[in-house]
């Protein structure tokens, strides 16, 4: 208790200096990849990325689909034309207001033919979008994405889906202004260049030190206590020794195990986030073996997912279903279970025992973020277990960096690929969209009957109808193709500190710091 009690002296001791300014210091894992939210597709880039800029819609504490810059929508009677009425007080942060043109222009950037941005496909559900991108279309005008006025944005599918909305919540369907793109060209995302919609402004960057937003005075929408927000790169490791210190206030993704460090510390708070991704294998179904059906369920069968929960990490939930607890469609029973003995019949049932050769495989492993050392760990463990039951041998393929993982996959050149999935929107058909065809994960299969399910899903508006055709999609994936293996159900834990209120903890890296607020008696910050 004394040393609680010395340490929370010095971490309160950090915060009281100079209040006014209310200045709030965050973790940042690693450099970000960009801040252009058409391109980005890590989620580095999501905690500065939601801080400085907003869509039509915003997801809620419950993750339903609130209000952001569009005040309201409406679908018309067929489910395929929804108008998004843009508010009359949401501005840009040069005091230009929002108009709806913002979105057609990033719209149109999003399906621009020369940038091939891998976004791309989550406006193909509009009517002409995928047209456009492939080149049949070449005037934009056939998309249906329209301006009928200053505040009115009309959006036409090319058929129903009661569930489009919640797309809006992605970066990738911000607004964009393009008079600013053409007169800043690349350089527009630089600081002091970038206009944005959100709360906080991007003023500066120290490239391996920090990334600095301030308030963004012509935000009108909330208000915002922070004066600026201080982005501070390091490792967790680090993040823990500056929180300890007084010198930081909060780690979004607290590192494994750093949780028990601040058990009785009065300075800071630990908050449980609700699971958001699922630790899973894809197979690469076009590359032999995996091309195998029963090769991949053996591999499914020979690991045990809660033994490898207690093992590695009791924090962890071993992965049932091909969707997270709660959600619509989740089993909570195992739809393919471990079976050690059944593992080795499927095996032989393509190699025979009179195979004299193991069989060697690839697994690409990501091993960099939050997640370094982690992945590895998880690595080596199925490996054990390939080997221990089936006699297979596998080659781990590490990268270091995002940069070097692209590259390594689109290369193809690997039958396993161990990643987190992190659900893009609360639709539940989002973890089955990037498996249907043209979708972002190229080393599937392609499969009409899949296809037809997804667009089932998507024009029902029957929740029970909906849930059936999920658990269909769901059994697909996991016990007809076997084309993915969940693993565990992960969340986060964030430490903050105890005085500060307001949402914080949420899925998807999705921290709005808008929402902090400083006590009354005492607004605790620090001069720089």
């Amino acid at each position: 208790m004394k040393k609680w009690i010395f340490a929370a002296s010095v971490a309160f001791a950090g915060f009281q200096a100079q209040a006014q300014e209310r200045i709030l210091r965050i973790h940042h894992s690693a450099e970000n990849i960009t801040l252009d939210w058409a391109r980005s597709a890590s989620e580095l880039d999501l905690p500065l990325i939601l801080n400085i800029q907003e869509g039509l819609t915003s997801l809620g504490r419950d993750f339903k689909v609130l209000p952001a810059l569009a005040e309201s929508w409406s679908y018309d009677e067929t489910g395929t034309v929804i108008h998004f009425l843009i508010r009359k007080n949401a501005t840009w942060s040069d005091g230009k207001p929002v108009r709806a043109a913002d979105f057609v222009a990033a719209f149109e950037n999003l399906l621009s033919r020369t940038a091939r941005l891998p976004n791309a496909s989550l406006l193909f559900d509009i009517s002409g979008a995928r047209e456009f991108f492939e080149g049949k279309y070449q005037d934009f005008t056939a998309v249906g994405v329209q301006a009928t006025s200053e505040q009115v944005l009309r959006v036409q599918l090319r058929e129903p889906n009661w569930f489009w909305v919640e797309k809006t919540t992605l970066p990738a369907m911000f607004p964009m202004r393009a008079d600013r793109i053409a007169q800043k060209g690349q350089q527009w995302t630089l600081p002091g260049n970038l206009l944005s919609t959100g709360p906080f402004l991007y003023a500066s960057h120290i490239e391996g030190k920090e990334f600095v937003l301030k308030k963004n005075p012509y935000y009108k929408l909330f208000d915002v206590q922070p004066e600026k927000l201080i982005f501070e790169i390091c490792s967790g490791e680090e993040a823990v020794a500056r929180a300890k210190a007084g010198s930081l206030d909060l780690i979004p993704n607290l590192p494994a195990g750093a949780a028990k460090e601040f058990k009785g510390n009065p300075a800071f708070k630990v908050l449980d986030n609700p699971y958001d991704r699922i630790r899973k294998v894809d197979f690469n179904l076009k590359r032999y073996p995996t091309t195998l059906r029963n090769l991949r369920e053996s591999l499914v069968r020979a690991v045990s997912n809660p033994d490898l929960v207690k093992q590695l990490n009791s924090t962890w939930a071993p992965a049932t279903s091909w969707q997270l607890p709660g959600a619509l469609g989740y089993m909570p029973k195992a739809t393919v279970p471990a079976d050690a003995i059944q593992a080795r019949s499927l095996f032989r049932s393509v190699f025979p025992s009179t195979t004299t050769a193991p069989i060697k495989l690839k697994m690409l492993v990501p091993n960099f973020d939050e997640n370094r050392g982690e992945q590895v760990d998880i690595a080596i463990y199925l490996k054990a277990q390939w080997r221990k039951i089936l006699g297979i041998e596998v080659e781990m393929i590490i990268a270091e960096s995002y940069s070097q993982y692209l590259l390594l996959r689109d290369t193809g050149e690997f039958h396993l690929l161990l990643r987190d999935f992190s659900i893009d929107t609360p639709d539940a058909l989002s973890f089955y969209e990037p498996y249907a065809s043209g979708g972002r994960l190229g080393y599937t299969w392609n499969d009409p009957s899949f296809d037809q399910t997804i667009q089932e899903s998507r024009k029902t508006k029957d929740l029970k109808k909906r849930k059936d055709l999920l658990l269909k999609l769901n059994d697909f994936l996991l016990q007809k193709e076997v084309a993915v293996m969940p693993l565990f159900y992960k969340g986060t834990q964030t430490l903050v500190r105890s005085d500060l209120k307001g949402r914080v903890g949420q899925f998807w890296k999705s921290y709005h710091l808008k929402e902090i607020q400083f006590p009354a008696a005492r607004k605790f910050s620090r001069k720089r």
